[in-house]
């Protein structure tokens, strides 16, 4: 939500394009948000499947996870909503980390699992060691050779 009260996403949003589940329109939301100035946002709220990730993948745009990372570091407050439970983790923390997502705000991110049943921060998932900068798993998260597979 922006600090005028505006949305970005499916109603009421401030742009047409903000949020389209067309492939063509894919990153839409990310687009939108690469044009926002961090600053001006207090809170995202996106979905996971189709909306982060690529057309019938699971694998998150590479520009979504850098816009994603950028408001992170910003110190804006982000949610991922999704009807999957806990493997989502992995498959959002990772390209996260990996887009420069600061490990210390990325903590805060908030997840809501199965469809709104269950809500936890990034700091209560499984793969919490990930985001201390100074652990061992962390500097493997890096360099790719965590060897950490969906956590289930």
């Amino acid at each position: 939500m922006t600090e005028n009260g505006n949305s970005v996403g499916p109603k009421g949003h401030a742009n047409p394009l903000a949020h389209q589940t067309r492939a063509r329109f894919a990153r839409g939301t990310s687009d939108v948000l690469s044009r926002l100035d961090p600053r001006l946002v207090r809170a995202i709220a996106t979905d996971f499947d189709g909306t982060l990730t690529m057309e019938g993948s699971v694998a998150i745009w590479p520009f979504a996870a850098r816009q994603l990372a950028r408001y992170i570091n910003a110190g804006v407050p982000c949610a991922v909503i999704t009807g999957r439970g806990p493997s989502v983790f992995e498959l959002v923390l990772r390209p996260l980390l990996e887009a420069g997502a600061d490990p210390r705000r990325l903590a805060a991110l908030r997840f809501s699992l199965f469809n709104a049943a269950n809500y936890l921060s990034a700091a209560q998932s499984p793969l919490a060691p990930m985001l201390d900068p100074t652990s061992d798993v962390m500097s493997d998260v890096r360099s790719g050779s965590s060897g950490l597979g969906g956590v289930v």
